[in-house]
């Protein structure tokens, strides 16, 4: 049920109805006195020209803060989008960020081996080494002694010079 309300506006009485409060409705009509008032002032126009020039100032308010209001909205709509796609984002990233967990814990387990598996080849290669060498092939270790038995007779010969005399 609409509010009946009294107001003065450029010093002449109205009574309004109105949807909205009492209060809101008085904020309004002081703004138009206030407007025509403004008006009056500038121009020294006539009641009824400072009327109509209010109301274009009040026109050209509205017009703005429409234009504003759908910017912003745009604006609005525009950053709803930008945050839907970091969401998009960050899911994907937490999901490569599992894979990658999982990937290490595989690292992980199989690197745990290579202790045990590195002990278990020096245990090998130090006992290799401490054998010895597997005995040359028979021929060979009968050439290689003949040879050594030819130097020995050779320096033997020469009047037991050794190695480096001449």
């Amino acid at each position: 049920m609409p509010n009946r309300i009294s107001v003065t506006i450029a010093g002449q009485s109205y009574t309004i109805l109105a949807e909205e409060n009492e209060e809101y409705t008085r904020r309004v009509a002081q703004r138009a006195d206030h407007k025509i008032q403004e008006a009056r002032q500038a121009t020294e126009a006539s009641p009824l020209n400072a009327a109509v020039l209010a109301a274009l100032n009040l026109a050209d308010e509205a017009t703005k803060a429409e234009r504003e209001a759908l910017r912003l909205h745009s604006e609005g709509s525009e950053r709803t989008e930008q945050i839907e796609a970091m969401r998009n984002e960050i899911l994907r990233l937490q999901e490569e960020n599992d894979q990658l967990k999982q990937a290490l814990a595989a690292f992980t387990a199989a690197a745990s081996d290579i202790p045990a598996q590195a002990a278990a080849l020096a245990s090998k290669a130090a006992g290799q080494a401490a054998k010895p060498e597997p005995p040359a092939e028979p021929a060979k270790a009968a050439e290689t002694a003949l040879a050594e038995a030819a130097l020995a007779a050779s320096a033997g010969r020469r009047g037991g010079k050794g190695k480096g005399h001449a």
